[in-house]
């Protein structure tokens, strides 16, 4: 980050130059894959009330994935001396976090009204 290229008296990357879409662009596609991967090993566990309550669960998950999301970037402006807290870094977070639950549980109840047809068509 930043701290390595003060301390090596470099700048690789000028961080302003930047355009607030990329970044927020970065922001977001890093939290949908998050989400992604959370959504999917957590339906996979079979926690009670799968699929009857899974709603409810994937609902505590989003709750979950969001307040992390919000730490992470409130973690920033506080913990650190080479990351400042922002408000689009934010935004994009959260954003991220919703699409990638939003189709992992799209795509989880897909794979299971497939396999339950598919299974239900077998037997």
């Amino acid at each position: 980050g930043a701290g390595v290229e003060q301390g090596l008296g470099i700048d690789v990357v000028d961080r302003d130059d930047v355009p607030l879409s990329v970044d927020d662009l970065a922001h977001a596609t890093m939290w949908v894959a998050v989400a992604g991967v959370v959504v999917l090993v957590a339906d996979g566990r079979r926690w009670p009330g799968v699929l009857g309550g899974s709603l409810v669960r994937h609902r505590a998950t989003l709750l979950l994935l969001l307040g992390l999301a919000v730490a992470f970037e409130l973690g920033q402006g506080v913990l650190t001396s080479s990351r400042n807290l922002s408000l689009s870094d934010g935004l994009a977070n959260v954003a991220g976090v919703s699409v990638g639950w939003a189709v992992s549980v799209t795509a989880v109840w897909l794979w299971r009204s497939i396999v339950g047809r598919v299974a239900t068509s077998a037997a």
